[in-house]
């Protein structure tokens, strides 16, 4: 059961027959336990946090590709049981290893999605587990915001400082025009300087 109160002002009691209460102090810790057994019938092991989940295993053979499509199947068989349907739309695999055989995986009868590199938790991960430019992604998707609301970027403003003795320098790019790199610039009244070291602006000055 549950209501709302407002000022003082309550609703009346409705019942709750899925989903949890947002913005409650509970909430949070209720979802916890409800979710707590979704790996008790798996083989392969499960990550969760929140409403993420990640499964994975090693698979070498058909065998091992088997255990992990049944994990899938279970996952499914829970979700059913228990009213909680996964986002198949969502739902991904990517594949590690320079030999591995690349199955197919399913959820509801509907072919996963194979994707070379996802963002987990804020953090791009890839299926070689190599560095990948993620500034530049995130450049690209400045431009896609600034076009969709009409507000343009001054590319002549915008300007690379690179940080850090082993910084390999990477080139970066808005509406395709490579942008100019400092070495120092000022940010809110502040002279930054790439070696980090005060700049002359932070010395005495002499009072007139």
């Amino acid at each position: 059961m549950q209501r709302v109160c407002i000022h003082g002002f309550k609703s009346s009691w409705k019942m709750v027959t899925s989903g949890v209460p947002q913005g409650s102090v509970l909430g949070p810790f209720l979802f916890f336990i409800f979710m707590n057994d979704l790996d008790s019938h798996l083989v392969t092991s499960l990550l969760k946090f929140a409403d993420d989940s990640k499964l994975f295993g090693k698979v070498n053979n058909d065998s091992d590709r088997d255990v992990i499509q049944q994990d899938l199947h279970s996952l499914v068989e829970w979700s059913n049981k228990w009213q909680m349907a996964f986002n198949t739309e969502k739902c991904k695999v990517m594949h590690l290893g320079k030999h591995n055989k690349k199955f197919d995986y399913y959820m509801n009868n509907q072919k996963l999605d194979v994707v070379n590199e996802e963002k987990d938790l804020g953090v791009l991960i890839t299926d070689d587990l190599k560095h990948r430019d993620v500034i530049q992604q995130d450049v690209h998707s400045l431009i896609e915001w600034s076009n969709k609301w009409q507000m343009a970027f001054n590319t002549e403003k915008c300007k690379v400082m690179h940080l850090g003795k082993q910084n390999k320098k990477f080139g970066y790019y808005m509406n395709n025009q490579k942008l100019d790199v400092v070495n120092e610039e000022k940010d809110l009244g502040v002279l930054i300087t790439d070696d980090l070291k005060p700049s002359s602006q932070c010395m005495p000055s002499g009072l007139w």
